[in-house]
């Protein structure tokens, strides 16, 4: 009897282990950073302007689509740096540029922005609960995260300009509020698919944030702050894991004050 016990017990923990493998280790079938070069991946030693993201975008999209498995991957010894590079903080260091114009900050942002988005699709399975790149894709989630927060921050500096060019822009604040209520709120729902990341990985990206939230409280109107209240109760309703919905109860008492 014993024997049987502690061969079910030996089974049941194989089987765990095998099922763990699965879904968090992966054979790395990405490219070389000179595969990718040839492909027409730009430089990955310097910060990506726009002409470089466009090209990043348009490579990685002729390769998702002849194979999926062949992007960049977070970590490896191939393509760590290409991924590295493309949620790369540098590519924002424009806004550092003191001799550039906020409008043209704005525009440059908008791009990156765009950028990200698109490679949060890229490396979405939309056809698998499991996804291939779930280490990739919760790194690309903070980085959007950064940048959103980066566009409000941006979106203040144009606000109190008195460049005429600057002031034209300022009704896009509005946009830009809604687009970071937007992603808060489907980052927070990505909390149900707990079969698409680890619980270590859903862990930081719920609290990335709550501290977003909490840190960024000063740019949402009334109105926004509702909004994302509401999202929240009802994504709560939904989430079983006690961290995630610890973390929204924060938000909500943030929200609310």
């Amino acid at each position: 009897m014993n024997i049987l016990r502690k061969s079910s017990i030996l089974v049941f923990a194989i089987l765990l282990i095998t099922t763990s493998c699965k879904k968090f280790f992966r054979k790395d079938l990405s490219l070389t950073e000179k595969e990718y070069t040839e492909k027409g991946m730009p430089d990955i030693g310097k910060v990506w302007s726009e002409q470089e993201l466009i090209k990043a975008h348009v490579t990685l999209g002729s390769l998702r689509t002849k194979k999926f498995q062949t992007l960049p991957v977070k970590d490896s010894r191939k393509s760590g740096k290409v991924f590295s590079r493309i949620i790369s903080r540098e590519n924002l260091s424009f806004l550092d540029d003191q001799t550039k114009a906020l409008h043209d900050k704005a525009y440059e942002i908008q791009t990156l922005a765009n950028f990200m988005n698109e490679i949060s699709r890229m490396y979405h399975d939309n056809f698998k609960i499991e996804q291939y790149y779930s280490r990739e894709l919760i790194e690309i989630y903070l980085f959007e995260i950064y940048i959103r927060e980066k566009m409000m921050e941006l979106s203040d500096k144009i606000i109190n300009s008195k460049d005429i060019a600057d002031v034209a822009m300022s009704s896009g604040r509005e946009a830009i509020i809604i687009g970071y209520v937007n992603l808060i709120t489907t980052l927070v729902m990505e909390q149900e698919k707990t079969r698409s990341y680890s619980s270590g990985d859903l862990r930081r990206l719920s609290g990335a944030t709550l501290k977003s939230v909490k840190e960024n409280l000063k740019y949402l109107n009334s109105e926004s702050k509702q909004r994302l209240s509401t999202e929240l109760t009802n994504a709560s309703e939904k989430i079983k894991s006690r961290s995630a919905m610890k973390d929204i109860s924060e938000m909500l008492k943030f929200l609310s004050e």
